[in-house]
């Protein structure tokens, strides 16, 4: 049994500068158990969760710098798997 656990990996903050270019939305994704694929030694079946989350709108995160809106949306992942 694999003893891994779900975590979040680092948020690049470059990936949200193209979105407060364009002031679109920015909707988190939450993937869980998609480790177990990748680290497990077996072709059986794996059932991988995705979450998509509240977006955060333009108006939401227009003052925010890129590691602000970064912070945000690890924290709305990691409370979306249970992590925080």
């Amino acid at each position: 049994m694999l003893e891994k656990q779900n975590e979040i990996q680092t948020l690049k903050v470059g990936s949200f500068k193209a979105a407060i270019k364009a002031k679109c939305p920015i909707v988190p994704v939450a993937l869980v158990d998609a480790f177990i694929p990748f680290d497990s030694n077996t072709i059986k079946p794996v059932t991988v969760q995705v979450h998509f989350l509240k977006p955060l709108y333009y108006g939401d995160y227009k003052n925010m710098k890129a590691t602000e809106i970064a912070e945000q949306v690890k924290d709305r992942i990691q409370k979306a798997i249970g992590l925080h």
